[in-house]
């Protein structure tokens, strides 16, 4: 756990920033206030004011944003968004300003609750509940349409459907893999052993549905490693994992035509596997396919599998480009997107590296502080969003709920373990 500072604040004060935190966190990634027609940008924006107002007013809440969540290197992104959205003219409601200044929204708000609990375990009653209803959401209009996820957006200030289907968003998928992270993890003193179990299954079934498969897979070997490894023995279940990785590169075209002659997965991966197929087992060799797909990549849509490696070879070549300067490189290149960790480089040049060191620090503090159960969890979490974050793009906002509110504070609902805050940090 992190550190907690127990302070008293009037009551009001109390119950004003739980409904504004709870209002403006279910807009974000998408929740029931959704459903209310008035509640749109405009207003998150107005509620995200009035929390910044709240917080920068508490010396220890500034004190602790700064010291212990190490959010100084992040305020880095939203100065160069904000810059980048008055220099390249952009609208403000699609500017990367938007997200970020949200980040900072989030990470004030779980800095209030880290330095006082009194009120985190209704706040985080509130986000789960949530979080459960829009699983049940995307599986009952899932099981009507496996497309319907994949196309939906991946930022909530748009908001399409009616109804529930509102919240029918991509992120879900992310936010119900970290749970699944943190659930695994505490099972053995889990309160809650046979929600647990149906809220694991419910979300493995809609990640295979969904058949956003990197997500998938990358889920539930994260989670074969939460039952099997234990964190003292991270260097040999890394050595094991690359000697696996080797016997899967060597006997890929195997398993790749086992897969896809016996229809494993639906028609939308399916086909996504087969363009793996043409890439690495063909005639040409994997540069000569590089250069090939690239040249022609009108043909391929960006959501394929070569419109993806056409992608990360312009956000690459973007990078090297834009390294300095980003955006206000002379002759600056476009990144290709579906890459975020190249791509806010290539947008916003060597800065963003600051933002990086940022989100690792505070994560190694999560790893240094957590109780063995929650660390299994905060690694499970390092390893995936660096992973999927060169191959994917994914909200940042969404990121840093999961990183900042949820992988510290979550399991504290969910188990019967109770860690001494300031106890310490436990061995790798």
């Amino acid at each position: 756990m992190t550190d907690t500072i127990i302070i008293k604040r009037d009551t009001t004060y109390d119950i004003l920033y739980l409904i504004l935190s709870c209002f403006f966190l279910s807009f974000i990634y998408g929740g029931v206030w959704l459903l209310i027609p008035f509640l749109n940008g405009t207003v998150a924006f107005g509620i995200s004011l009035i929390i910044l107002f709240m917080s920068f007013n508490d010396r220890q809440l500034c004190s602790y944003f700064i010291k212990k969540q190490y959010a100084a290197g992040f305020l880095t992104l939203p100065v160069l968004s904000f810059i980048y959205m008055l220099t390249e003219d952009e609208k403000f409601s699609s500017s990367h300003f938007l997200s970020v200044y949200y980040c900072l929204i989030i990470i004030l708000i779980a800095a209030h609750y880290g330095v006082d609990k009194d009120r985190r375990k209704y706040f985080l009653g509130i986000v789960l509940i949530e979080i459960v209803i829009m699983l049940a959401a995307n599986i009952f209009y899932t099981v009507q349409d496996p497309e319907i996820i994949r196309s939906s957006q991946l930022e909530t200030y748009t908001v399409y459907g009616t109804g529930f289907q509102k919240m029918v968003k991509i992120q879900i998928l992310y936010i119900v893999a970290v749970l699944c992270f943190v659930f695994v993890s505490n099972f053995r003193v889990s309160k809650h052993k046979i929600f647990a179990v149906i809220f694991v299954a419910a979300s493995l079934w809609l990640l295979y549905e969904a058949q956003l498969t990197l997500v998938m897979l990358t889920t539930f070997v994260l989670m074969i490693y939460i039952l099997l490894i234990n964190p003292r023995y991270l260097k040999i279940s890394i050595i094991a994992g690359i000697i696996l990785l080797v016997f899967l590169l060597i006997f890929s075209e195997n398993i790749l035509d086992f897969i896809i002659d016996n229809g494993v997965f639906g028609k939308s991966t399916t086909n996504r596997l087969e363009e793996v197929r043409l890439i690495f087992f063909n005639d040409r060799s994997f540069s000569q396919n590089i250069k090939y797909f690239t040249e022609n990549q009108y043909f391929y849509r960006s959501s394929s599998t070569i419109g993806r490696l056409v992608a990360y070879t312009k956000s690459f070549s973007a990078l090297f480009h834009n390294f300095f300067l980003g955006v206000w490189t002379p002759g600056a290149l476009k990144n290709g997107g579906h890459s975020i960790w190249l791509d806010l480089i290539s947008q916003y040049g060597i800065g963003v590296l600051l933002v990086y060191r940022a989100f690792i620090k505070y994560a190694r503090s999560l790893l240094n502080t957590t109780d063995i159960y929650n660390k299994k969890a905060v690694l499970c979490f390092i390893i995936a969003f660096v992973f999927l974050g060169v191959f994917n793009n994914f909200s940042l906002s969404h990121f840093c709920i999961m990183l900042y509110i949820i992988l510290p504070y979550m399991n504290e609902i969910i188990s019967r373990n109770r860690v001494m805050e300031n106890e310490g940090s436990v061995d790798n």
